[in-house]
């Protein structure tokens, strides 16, 4: 099950941002270096990998927060 800290919101904000620029990152790496064999292929999954957990995570995070602060059940 996943869990989140209704007080690290603005963590959440910060690492979504920041997982969106490294995927942005990759992207420009990818198309400027092309396939170059399992580096690429490494740097794909791997990177990529991270980047859209991380992102789903977070967003999914933030929408709870948003939803508890909506309700009134959250004071920050």
């Amino acid at each position: 099950m996943l869990m989140y800290d209704p007080k690290k919101r603005d963590e959440y904000k910060l690492r979504l941002c920041l997982s969106l620029a490294v995927s942005a990152l990759i992207a420009l790496v990818s198309w400027r270096k092309g396939i170059a064999g399992p580096a690429f292929w490494e740097l794909l999954l791997l990177g990529f990998g991270f980047c859209f957990f991380s992102i789903i995570h977070s967003t999914w995070a933030l929408i709870q927060i948003s939803n508890q602060r909506k309700d009134g059940n959250v004071k920050n």
